[in-house]
């Protein structure tokens, strides 16, 4: 999936459960959740990082990054929330954010192959347009909830 779906699904849950104790483990479990969710990401065909898919990556965790620091910024002065926010929105990222020194610049680290291994496992990767469609309605979901 995508980072930014992962994003939204994490402040979902920070806004729907303020306490970090019970939404950060759930922000994490909740990634891989919607892994298993047949969806299209950049590498669903094998392809390496390079070219415009580096963009297109740069630009999907620019996004994520813009949405979690809004909600940060909504949130504020409420630190325990904005706290929330911000831990379950890298929670919700973690795995993908362990791959990264392995599918972006191939480089050998045990933690990304470990994690790039569990992550193949569990991933149900789904052709265009079907994979895209999935997390804009898991998107759109969670958008709902975290607006509410």
């Amino acid at each position: 999936m995508l980072l930014t779906p992962h994003t939204i699904i994490g402040l979902a849950i920070a806004k729907q459960i303020p306490n970090p104790l019970l939404s950060g483990p759930l922000a994490l479990l909740s990634h891989f959740a919607a892994d298993m969710v047949p969806h299209w990401d950049f590498f669903t065909n094998g392809q390496a990082a390079v070219g415009w898919r580096r963009k297109a990556i740069f630009i999907d965790f620019s996004l994520g990054l813009i949405l979690g620091l809004a909600m940060v910024w909504q949130a504020w002065p409420n630190q325990l929330q904005a706290f929330n926010f911000t831990l379950c929105a890298f929670l919700a990222c973690l795995p993908d954010g362990l791959e990264s020194p392995k599918m972006l610049f191939n480089k050998e680290w045990w933690l990304a192959n470990r994690a790039l291994a569990w992550q193949r496992f569990i991933h149900f990767r789904a052709q265009l347009p079907w994979g895209l469609l999935t997390q804009l309605v898991a998107a759109t979901a969670a958008l709902r909830l975290l607006l509410s």
